[in-house]
């Protein structure tokens, strides 16, 4: 497993490298905020943690809110295939 290191919990939702729903292209976030807000107020878990308290282990219940809410296409959702993932 690659362990990140993530940016802080204001910036952000962290998202594991290892994360089977979720991959993010660190090279086009523009950490505009909206995966956290859309992890905060949709789904509930942004901002129910700290990373000290997970020992800094994102937290993520493989949902898509975070990827469907970027305004830049950094994150998106893997897709199994046949020959692998597919992003």
């Amino acid at each position: 497993m690659n362990k990140l290191e993530h940016l802080p919990l204001s910036v952000r939702v962290p998202i594991e490298a290892d994360n089977p729903s979720i991959l993010r292209r660190e090279e086009k976030c523009i950490r505009c905020g909206m995966c956290k807000e859309a992890c905060t107020n949709l789904m509930g878990v942004h901002g129910s943690y700290t990373l000290e308290e997970t020992g800094g282990k994102a937290i993520c219940i493989y949902c898509g809110q975070c990827a469907n809410g970027t305004k830049s296409p950094p994150c998106g959702r893997r897709w199994p295939t046949r020959n692998g993932w597919w992003w």
